[in-house]
């Protein structure tokens, strides 16, 4: 029985044809030769907590909340008054007359929940949109700072099971933020206006008849036509 060779194959026309193939593959791979991972650890929620524009931005979530849990306080108290009276008129009343008014007082009620619903969700958009300006510049500063310590790859702690404290830059990043950016800015919520859909979600926000960047339901900036050669 003869035996197959590797020449009456053709695989050693193959094996040099790799091998004419692999050995620039094996020089490309050298010179590109990925650098040594330096990895700097950024504490994301201490900075945007302990920054001077996030306490800001605490501060002033918490006045448009105050103003609202006054109104919320002023109005139930308007209402329950409302609704003793018109127990006590019930005596007294016809049946018709007595439905047609629990019908306007259960409208009432209801048109404050709704009041009650949007005010909050307006100041909970503006919120939002400054959290996203308060991240986009701590992504920016820590960025810089990993850069200027040699890092070049950055990581949030809250992702990171365990490191050496040495790595942690977050301190450094805290101070220049706050040279930087002492405050950001938090939209009037009064000045949003929300729509919902049928299930009570909010569907769009607009401020001044323009949707409103970085909030949910703002469109998306149109995309660029490339340019013609």
């Amino acid at each position: 029985m003869r035996k197959l060779s590797l020449q009456a194959l053709g695989l050693v026309a193959a094996f040099a044809a790799a091998g004419a193939v692999f050995a620039p593959m094996q020089a490309f791979a050298q010179a590109e030769k990925l650098p040594t991972p330096v990895v700097a650890i950024i504490d994301g929620d201490m900075i945007a907590n302990e920054s001077l524009a996030g306490k800001g931005v605490v501060l002033e979530q918490s006045k448009y909340a105050e103003a609202l849990k006054t109104f919320v306080s002023d109005n139930e108290t308007k209402l329950r008054a409302e609704e003793q009276d018109l127990t006590r008129q019930r005596a007294t009343l016809s049946p018709d007359v007595f439905e047609q008014k629990a019908r306007a007082f259960q409208q009432k009620a209801t048109d404050l929940q709704m009041q009650v619903k949007q005010r909050s969700d307006q100041i909970a958009v503006a919120t939002q949109i400054a959290q996203r300006e308060l991240t986009s510049n701590i992504l920016q500063v820590g960025q810089e700072i990993a850069k200027q310590r040699g890092a070049n790859i950055a990581l949030n702690k809250a992702q990171v099971i365990m490191f050496e404290p040495a790595f942690e830059i977050s301190k450094q990043v805290l101070t220049a933020l706050n040279q930087r950016l002492t405050s950001v800015k938090f939209t009037d919520p009064n000045s949003l206006q929300i729509s919902y859909n049928e299930q009570g979600q909010i569907v769009d926000v607009k401020q001044g008849g323009q949707p409103l960047a970085g909030a949910p339901g703002a469109a998306a900036p149109a995309a660029k036509a490339p340019a013609k050669k």
